[in-house]
């Protein structure tokens, strides 16, 4: 249910997208010609963004399937392939698209990405692995790796933009002489400053066996995560540098609400106990309302909670709830005014209106 983060602040003007037989037949929503895209959409849910964002995809290349930047765009609802080459094909390496990985994110006129160095042998015979930070500027183009993570980091599961900085959740496994993973996780914060250029280790997040965590995101200048799969729930605070630990699970922060759940036990009667905070220090109790159906998803958007599983629209400012007029999509937080981003389980994204997706109230 929890998902990956990022920060996106696009402008088309300064991309191309390709006169291309593909492009040309893209009805706006999906590239028909690649595989689903592979994201995770939740860390874009994260972040504040005016135009759109970027993203990438999966796509044949060669003869085998490589990760190509796209960007899609709220004002116009086109879903492009990011590249300044007329007539490109986006199908060879020489395509500014093409070996763009994973979650992407934009901070001012640069997008950023990280790629993981999987476990491998030094020269001494020690088991390592690192993760590095690349940029590239809007379309793609001069990629330059920025900083790296050495400490035997596996990967950085998410990551979210605040106050200058990249703030970055990092794992650390372990493994033994001959490679095998022994499954004790680290879970680190760390930061990276855009203006600087310093990538710094801030503390330990989680540790233990199988040990995870999770940037839920930045509400009230505080940095909330949780651990071991949601059953832990901690703030952190920018301005004291202290955390605490919660005494309620985290469902989400998105667009300026918080959300939680009663306790740490996950129980589905305590996933009916919803509780959204607002920055104002409003609370709205959903409980009973939500939560009653299956393994809960949420996410609020254009101050509309949308309980997928529910099938239930809750309007935010008036606490009024609605039915949710599509079927088989999951949702996305944004800022794209009016519309709502959404996915069907095969990976086909669309921007829907209001009135597709807000249906009769529920009295």
């Amino acid at each position: 249910m929890k998902k990956l983060l990022a920060i996106v602040f696009a402008a088309m003007l300064l991309l191309t997208a390709c006169g291309s037989k593909e492009e040309s037949e893209n009805s706006g929503v999906y590239d028909p010609y690649s595989e689903p895209p592979e994201t995770y959409w939740s860390d874009y849910a994260k972040t504040t963004r005016t135009d759109g964002f970027y993203y990438s995809s999966s796509a044949e290349v060669n003869g085998s399937s490589r990760d190509r930047l796209r960007y899609v765009d709220f004002r116009t609802g086109l879903d492009v392939v990011v590249c300044s080459k007329p007539n490109c094909l986006h199908k060879s390496s020489d395509c500014g698209s093409i070996g763009i990985i994973g979650t992407v994110v934009q901070y001012e006129d640069k997008i950023y990405w990280f790629e993981n160095n999987y476990a491998a042998l030094d020269d001494e015979g020690n088991f390592y692995s690192s993760t590095d930070l690349w940029r590239a500027d809007l379309d793609g183009t001069n990629r330059l790796k920025v900083s790296g993570i050495d400490d035997k980091i596996t990967g950085c599961s998410n990551f979210i933009v605040h106050d200058g900085k990249l703030w970055i959740c990092a794992k650390k496994e372990s493994f033994n002489e001959y490679g095998v993973n022994l499954r004790e996780n680290e879970n680190w914060l760390y930061s990276y400053d855009f203006s600087s250029g310093e990538m710094k280790s801030e503390f330990l997040l989680t540790s233990g066996k199988d040990a995870s965590a999770y940037i839920d995101g930045v509400f009230n200048d505080k940095l909330y995560y949780s651990g071991n799969h949601a059953r832990e729930a901690f703030c952190y605070d920018f301005e004291t540098g202290e955390t605490e630990d919660l005494d309620f699970g985290l469902q989400g922060c998105y667009d300026g609400y918080l959300l939680t759940f009663e306790n740490k036990t996950m129980t589905d009667k305590d996933f009916m106990n919803v509780t959204v905070l607002t920055e104002n220090g409003r609370e709205i109790d959903l409980s009973g309302r939500i939560g009653n159906k299956d393994i809960p998803y949420f996410v609020v958007y254009n101050d509309y909670l949308i309980a997928v599983n529910d099938k239930v629209v809750i309007d935010m400012k008036t606490e009024k709830g609605y039915r949710l007029l599509t079927k088989n999509l999951t949702f996305n937080g944004g800022s794209a005014e009016g519309y709502f981003l959404a996915a069907d389980y095969e990976g086909n994204y669309q921007l829907l209106p209001a009135e597709k997706v807000i249906g009769e109230e529920i009295k």
